[in-house]
């Protein structure tokens, strides 16, 4: 019984939020930062810009070129992508549940969507029937970053700050729902130091 209150609340909470962001869309209130209409946060919170930055940085910095599928940890699948490494489960859920805005959740629909089926489907299969190796892990799909990378980020920006303000604003808690988990301790240093160093 308690289980189901608890996600019955969620649930509510979700929609909530995807209403009262819609209705900011369109009234074109909020708006904090350059990609992301977003609502009032509690004074000294981080803005959505450096909260891409931070999990950018944690996620592909390192590589010379960020716009990439994750190479990945043999045995296991992702389709992770892009500076901040976003998911396919993840983004299709966002889209479903309203959190992100309609430009973005069309160009998921249009860009990001056929490109994450070919990442389901080829990885560490160089033998497979139609297999391109842009599609598997540490490729770059057919993602055309001049034409779509700042959609890219706008999507990511509104993503990180659903799950920003889902955590109440507390980063560890944003960590651990942006990844999944707070297990990584590198992750987590990289991703505090670097907002903290604002």
């Amino acid at each position: 019984m308690l289980a189901y209150l608890l996600i019955s609340s969620l649930v509510l909470l979700g929609g909530f939020m995807a209403e009262t962001r819609q209705q900011m869309y369109e009234a074109g209130k909020g708006v904090r930062d350059k990609y992301i209409v977003q609502p009032d946060a509690p004074q000294g919170a981080y803005t959505s810009e450096q909260l891409y930055s931070a999990f950018a940085g944690a996620e592909t910095g390192s590589y010379k070129n960020p716009w990439m599928r994750t190479e990945g940890v043999k045995g296991s699948s992702s389709t992770a992508f892009g500076p901040t490494q976003i998911t396919y489960s993840k983004v299709k859920d966002y889209v479903k549940r309203g959190l992100v805005s309609p430009e973005s959740a069309e160009f998921f629909k249009t860009t990001l969507q056929p490109m994450y089926e070919n990442f389901k489907a080829y990885g560490r299969e160089p033998g497979k029937k139609g297999y391109t190796p842009a599609y598997d892990y540490g490729g770059t799909g057919n993602f055309d970053v001049a034409k779509y990378g700042e959609a890219y980020k706008k999507l990511a920006h509104e993503m990180l700050w659903t799950d920003y303000a889902l955590a109440n604003y507390d980063t560890n808690k944003t960590i651990r729902n942006w990844r999944g988990t707070s297990g990584d301790q590198r992750y987590n240093k990289a991703v505090i130091k670097a907002l903290k160093g604002r």
